[in-house]
């Protein structure tokens, strides 16, 4: 009984939680609260950079290195160490204006930015 409760409790929790997460927005660019949002994503999500680049690598035609997917998760791992340390230094010196107007200090500016198109294998999208 108490395992159904705590699992009822969950279900209401997303249901009620989702439209407040959906409303969320962006702040408009050059601003404090975009610099603090711009860390605070960069360094939750930066681990998307591991799939970005084993997507990216397996795409790419031109390297020769194989096993490409290896390629992939190594700059995936750097990648994410760089967004995650930009995304630490943007957070915390979100109310300082360094780089001139709180640009960016890497792009793309959100690591969803880059994510590849989904893949079709050549068969229409229904």
């Amino acid at each position: 009984m108490k395992i159904r409760l705590f699992l009822f409790s969950i279900f209401v929790g997303a249901c009620l939680g989702t439209p407040v997460l959906s409303a969320a927005e962006l702040a408009a660019e050059g601003t404090m609260a975009r610099k603090f949002q711009r860390g605070i994503a960069n360094m939750a999500l930066a681990p998307i950079e591991i799939s970005n680049r084993m997507q990216i690598e397996a795409n790419d035609q031109t390297s020769q290195f194989e096993p490409k997917w290896l390629k992939g998760v190594f700059l995936g791992a750097f990648f994410t160490f760089g967004r995650a340390c930009a995304g630490v230094y943007d957070a915390v010196t979100a109310p300082l204006p360094w780089p001139k107007n709180y640009a960016p200090l890497i792009y793309p500016e959100f690591p969803w930015d880059e994510l590849p198109p989904p893949a079709t294998n050549g068969k229409p999208k229904r």
